[in-house]
Protein backbone atom coordinates (compact mmCIF):
# COMPACT_ATOMS: atom_id res chain seq x y z
CA UNK A 1 0.00 0.00 0.00
CA UNK A 2 2.80 2.43 0.86
CA UNK A 3 4.62 1.57 -2.35
CA UNK A 4 1.48 2.35 -4.34
CA UNK A 5 1.10 5.68 -2.57
CA UNK A 6 4.73 6.52 -3.27
CA UNK A 7 4.36 5.62 -6.95
CA UNK A 8 1.18 7.68 -7.16
CA UNK A 9 2.92 10.65 -5.57
CA UNK A 10 5.81 10.34 -8.02
CA UNK A 11 3.46 10.25 -11.03
CA UNK A 12 1.57 13.24 -9.64
CA UNK A 13 4.76 15.26 -9.19
CA UNK A 14 6.03 14.40 -12.67
CA UNK A 15 2.68 15.32 -14.23
CA UNK A 16 2.55 18.61 -12.31
CA UNK A 17 6.06 19.48 -13.47
CA UNK A 18 5.14 18.75 -17.09
CA UNK A 19 1.96 20.83 -16.86
CA UNK A 20 3.72 23.67 -15.07
CA UNK A 21 6.49 23.92 -17.65
CA UNK A 22 3.90 23.73 -20.40
CA UNK A 23 3.23 20.84 -22.73
CA UNK A 24 4.95 22.07 -25.86
CA UNK A 25 5.09 19.07 -28.18
CA UNK A 26 3.58 15.69 -28.98
CA UNK A 27 6.16 13.78 -26.94
CA UNK A 28 5.32 15.77 -23.81
CA UNK A 29 1.60 15.39 -24.51
CA UNK A 30 2.07 11.62 -24.78
CA UNK A 31 4.07 11.57 -21.55
CA UNK A 32 1.36 13.53 -19.76
CA UNK A 33 -1.36 11.21 -21.05
CA UNK A 34 0.61 8.13 -20.02
CA UNK A 35 1.15 9.60 -16.54
CA UNK A 36 -2.57 10.31 -16.17
CA UNK A 37 -3.39 6.73 -17.20
CA UNK A 38 -0.78 5.29 -14.83
CA UNK A 39 -2.18 7.45 -12.05
CA UNK A 40 -5.70 6.15 -12.71
CA UNK A 41 -4.49 2.54 -12.60
CA UNK A 42 -2.66 3.16 -9.32
CA UNK A 43 -5.73 4.80 -7.80
CA UNK A 44 -7.85 1.79 -8.79
CA UNK A 45 -5.33 -0.60 -7.21
CA UNK A 46 -5.30 1.48 -4.02
CA UNK A 47 -9.10 1.35 -3.82
CA UNK A 48 -9.00 -2.44 -4.15
CA UNK A 49 -6.62 -2.87 -1.21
Amino acid sequence: CEALKAALSEKDAHLALLELSGIKNAVQADQAQRLREDKERLLERLKQE
